[in-house]
């Protein structure tokens, strides 16, 4: 037995059990059904998915995809003013998720030299999704790969200044992972 969690449905740890190989001679026909094998068969997923010594790996495909929608999975609500000559991120996601996320964001600005913007590092290099540069609540949907990071910014000159609020990342009701520096609101069920 390796490491202990906590099973979310009852807040008790557990350990995580150990890997056993199940070779294929033990399960063609006519074989007898041993007890050994049955219990192998009913932890062997709960050693996979708690990364047991010698269990196979789950890999990115397995997460769900996502899709744009309504449902918050993460979100920074409070404003955040931002001064004069100042680029400021706000929010931002680190994504092990393929799919298209909803990206929202309400920005308000003392006048045209704040720009409010949604922007995509993907492979190192960085692409602007939607940018602004007027009061107002601002949404893209932005395909993500794994290892894209969004990031929701504000940049002002020497005579601009505003804030950002109500930064969301919204999916079609699939929860995000991994949340790395993120508040996440999934749903475990």
């Amino acid at each position: 037995m390796a490491v202990c969690f906590t099973q979310p449905s009852d807040g008790k740890p557990m350990t995580i059990p150990d890997y056993g190989v199940i070779s294929q001679i033990e399960t063609d026909p006519g074989k007898p059904l041993r007890a050994e094998l049955v219990k192998r068969m009913a932890f062997n997923p709960l050693a996979i998915a708690g990364g047991a010594d010698g269990a196979p790996r789950i890999l990115l495909p397995a997460f769900e995809r996502i899709t744009a929608g309504t449902t918050i999975r993460s979100r920074i609500d409070e404003s955040l003013t931002v001064g004069e000559s100042m680029s400021v991120q706000r929010f931002f996601f680190n994504f092990i998720q393929t799919g298209v996320v909803r990206v929202s964001y309400t920005m308000t600005a003392q006048n045209v030299n704040a720009v409010g913007s949604v922007r995509r590092i993907r492979n190192g290099a960085e692409t602007t999704l939607v940018s602004n540069n007027s009061s107002g609540t601002y949404t893209v949907d932005a395909a993500v790969l794994p290892g894209d990071t969004i990031r929701i910014m504000m940049t002002t000159s020497i005579i601009g200044g505003g804030s950002l609020s109500n930064c969301r990342f919204q999916t079609g009701g699939e929860n995000l992972w991994p949340g790395n520096s993120a508040r996440l609101e999934n749903s475990y069920a």
